[in-house]
């Protein structure tokens, strides 16, 4: 298995976190072996928080072009490299897309980041391609395994990041797609949506 190797700063915030215990059985259901060890959700000194364990997919158009990296950041490494030397939600995004970056991306994923004034919904597309969104103060988003970012717009800085050729990437590679007119993320990027998750997305959105 390829391993992701990166200089950490020599110094981070206290981290609490709630794990996840991935396990494997070798037949037997009563000799369960620990397999790996994950942070789901933590939150730092800074009252920084992350959940980051909902996987999403990509089109093959666009992972055709910029497929994932082997030894690139994956759900369970992600938390662990990111929220012990953040101290804002957005401080979140950016370190993480600087990690996409420069080590790629080994799955599609997607994560939340909140702090006292924010909250910010990132997704990770492919090797290297992401957009986030500030969350506005007066709406929820009931987010499933799927892509769910839509418009993107570039010159809103305040609310949105992403890599840079976002949109000439997405056309570049024949997956760019628009909806009334506009650019669409998760039509150009994502897969279709599955019953598996838009039920989840559907009970969210009753219930609220």
């Amino acid at each position: 298995t390829a391993k992701l190797e990166l200089k950490l700063p020599p110094t981070g915030y206290a981290c609490f976190a709630v794990p996840i215990n991935q396990t494997v059985c070798d037949g037997n259901t009563s000799k369960m072996a620990l397999q790996d060890f994950w942070w789901e959700s933590v939150i730092n000194e800074k009252r920084v928080g992350i959940s980051a364990t909902e996987t999403i997919n990509a089109n093959s158009k666009v992972l055709a072009k910029d497929p994932f990296v082997k030894s690139g950041l994956h759900e369970g490494s992600i938390p662990r490299l990111v929220i012990p030397y953040v101290s804002s939600a957005r401080e979140g995004v950016l370190r993480l897309a600087k990690l996409v970056e420069e080590h790629g991306m080994a799955s599609a994923e997607a994560v939340a980041f909140i702090d006292d004034n924010e909250i910010w919904y990132m997704e990770l597309y492919t090797g290297h391609r992401y957009a986030a969104q500030r969350i506005p103060e007066d709406c929820c988003a009931c987010i499933p395994n799927d892509a769910m970012l839509g418009f993107y717009d570039k010159n809103d800085t305040k609310n949105w990041i992403a890599s840079k050729d976002i949109i000439e990437f997405a056309k570049t590679s024949g997956a760019y797609q628009e909806l009334d007119g506009k650019f669409h993320l998760a039509l150009s990027y994502g897969t279709a949506k599955r019953d598996y998750s838009q039920l989840r997305a559907w009970a969210g959105r009753r219930h609220f």
